[in-house]
């Protein structure tokens, strides 16, 4: 007498893959344009435009509300939480964004405050001047 095998029950995982690999493409492109949700009028220079590498970014607006990234962050802690970037990464360059009605005095406290964590390569991030 032969005995009846039970069917082996296979699942079809062809979607799921479909759907996580269509997810991951629309973070690819959606993560660079969520960094920059933080309104800030950036000033308008002359400056040449300097390549894009990974950098820290440090947004600093109008009202004077500092972001590292886009956590907010009060000014004061900005040295300690760069030295432990510093530590998990190898953090050298960190670009900072201030609007243009930014008080100076506030941009360059910032600009104390990472040079204070050891890191030497600061960038002011500007939009350069259109001609007319």
């Amino acid at each position: 007498m032969r005995r009846k095998r039970a069917p082996v029950p296979l699942l079809n995982i062809t979607s799921l893959v479909d759907v996580a690999l269509t997810l991951l493409v629309i973070f690819m492109i959606a993560s660079p344009l969520i960094q920059y949700q933080i309104e800030i009028s950036l000033p308008e220079t002359n400056a040449r435009e300097l390549t894009e590498e990974e950098a820290l970014v440090i947004s600093i607006t109008k009202e004077g509300r500092v972001y590292l990234g886009s956590k907010l962050i009060k000014p004061e802690d900005l040295t300690d939480r760069l030295k432990e970037i510093k530590k998990e990464k190898r953090l050298r360059t960190v670009s900072i964004r201030g609007d243009s009605k930014t008080n100076y005095g506030l941009v360059m406290e910032v600009m104390g405050f990472v040079r204070e964590a050891g890191i030497e390569d600061v960038g002011l991030v500007v939009i350069p001047k259109r001609e007319q």
